[in-house]
Parts: C-alpha cells; structure tokens; sequence
C-alpha cells in the first residue's frame, strides 16, 4: 500500500513509528515547518520530521496545502492517507485522491471534535474516552467512522497516563485497518451518532485556578494540565500545581492551612490537598519539601495575583 501520512506533535510520531515496525512505511510525510526553540530560537524539526528522515522517507513541511502540494502528492499516486494531529486542513480535492483518508481522533466522536480532545475529557471528568479512525472530510472531525474503541477513565488518571493509553490503543487499532485493508477486506463505515461536542484549543489563562469553583472542578483542572501545570499566586508570586487529591475537610475559599506536613486549601466546598507544587525559578517539588523549606511560613491564603 501506499500511505502518505499527515502529522505534527509526539502522538503522531508514536504513531508513524508503528506504521514503520509493522510494514506500512509511508512513501511520503507531511508536518509542520521546522519552527525556533530554545534560548537560541534555532530552527527545530518536528520529531516526525526526524522520524521520516531516519527511515529515509521523503518529507513535505508547507504552511498551506497549495494546489502545488495537491499535485505532487497525486503523483506519488496513493491509496491511503494517515492522519493525525497534522494542524492544517486537507482540500477536498486532495482527500478524493484516495479511497482510504484515514483520521485517528482520541475521543469518541461526535464528542470533543476539535484540538484538546484528552484535556477535554479529565477536565469535565468523563469516566469513558476512546479512539475513533474516521473518513476524512473538510468539515472537521465531522466523517464517517470506520473504527471506534472505549478505553476507561480511571480516577487516578490524568493527562501524563490517560495519553499514553490512548496513544497504544490508537496504534492497535490503525495496524488492525490496515491489515484489514491490505487483505482485501470491504470496510465499512458507519456515520457518527449523537449531538456533536466541541473542543478548542486552551490558552495561558484556561491554567487559572479559580479557588471558588468546587474541589472536583479543581482537581479535574489540575488533572488535564498534569503535564504543564495550572496556577495561582501566593504572595504575588506564580505558583503551579501539578496534582492535588481530594479531602473531606472543609476550609474557607483559598485558605491555606499546613496540617501533618500536607498544603490543604480550601475551595467553594471540600479542601484540596496539594502534592506536587512548582515555585518560579526552581523545579517541581513534593508538596512536603516546600513545607519543610518554609516555602509556606507566614502565608495564609492563594491569591488573584
């Protein structure tokens, strides 16, 4: 078969690596321009850039998909499409080229169609997600499904667990449709179900605690941003938060209260019990070591900043 892949960030390199281990190896890649990081904003490729070039597969990296980028990909003359976390649309007269457009989601679509599917799902503390593969059409994540599975959500679970589940199911499931295809099977699919839910991207301000919203609301805030942190001020300095538990103590909203070595703050109902803190210019930490390093003497309450 030959695949042309379609992918940007970490899930879909996890993803094009597994297409190459088990015989489906692109004949082409396209992802996202090579953009500045660091201190020295050098120009950085994509991890699957650097996938694709490993394993000696050609690679486009356009800002927009041209007629120009249509063209060339036509020529290549393909029968599938692989695509996930690419960041730009795909033209319809590009999606006609093959009779496979294949788009991995994590979520169960029609809900949380859009760009913060996992985030979306601990953040409104749904018990249930999955992956869905679906045909590819210009209205977004809106095609038929062609491949669909639960996968629960614990409790424990935050963005830093939930992801790297979702990202072995998905890789279970796109080398089961291929297989399927590859051997001549008819594959049918089946239009989505139910009211559509969407989901946009987050910004710096979605990361603000709100110390008046409940201690569920909270800890399922701190749960979706586990790998970046959420935030409030204590002395008007930024403090993030990594991952916090529930209590059932009560305390007035963002007061802070230091029992047995533990950070208890209080919300709109039951306290939260803070483990694992990051203060500006220095590492996460335990939440006991930043009591023992005084990091909360003489403080009584989160603020606004």
């Amino acid at each position: 078969m030959r695949i042309v892949f379609f992918g940007s960030d970490d899930f879909s390199n996890s993803i094009l690596l597994e297409l190459i281990d088990n015989g489906f190896k692109p004949i082409l890649v396209l992802t996202a321009p090579d953009k500045p990081k660091g201190r020295g904003k050098k120009l950085l490729p994509t991890d699957v850039k650097k996938t694709a070039l490993d394993n000696d597969i050609k690679v486009l990296t356009p800002e927009k998909i041209t007629s120009e980028v249509v063209k060339k990909i036509g020529s290549l003359n393909p029968d599938i499409f692989v695509t996930i976390s690419y960041g730009l649309f795909l033209p319809t007269k590009l999606l006609k080229l093959v009779e496979y457009p294949l788009n991995i989601h994590p979520s169960l679509l029609p809900k949380y169609r859009g760009a913060s599917p996992i985030r979306s799902v601990l953040l409104n503390g749904d018990f249930e997600t999955g992956v869905s593969i679906m045909k590819m059409i210009r209205k977004m994540d809106a095609g038929d499904i062609f491949l669909q599975k639960k996968l629960p959500v614990e409790k424990k679970d935050d963005y830093l667990s939930l992801k790297p589940r979702l990202i072995e199911l998905a890789k279970t499931m796109i080398i089961e449709l291929l297989d399927s295809i590859a051997s001549g099977k008819v594959i049918k699919s089946f239009p989505q179900e139910g009211e559509p839910v969407y989901c946009s991207k987050f910004t710096k301000s979605d990361l603000k605690i709100d110390w008046n919203n409940s201690a569920t609301r909270i800890i399922n805030k701190i749960r979706a941003f586990s790998d970046m942190g959420v935030f409030t001020f204590l002395n008007g300095q930024r403090v993030k938060i990594y991952s916090a538990e529930m209590t059932d103590k009560n305390l007035p909203v963002s007061k802070i209260k230091i029992e047995k070595k533990s950070i208890l703050v209080g919300t709109s109902d039951k306290a939260i019990k803070i483990l694992k803190l990051q203060f500006p210019g220095k590492k996460p930490m335990r939440a006991i070591d930043a009591v023992n390093g005084g990091k909360f003497r003489d403080v009584e309450t989160f603020d606004n900043g």
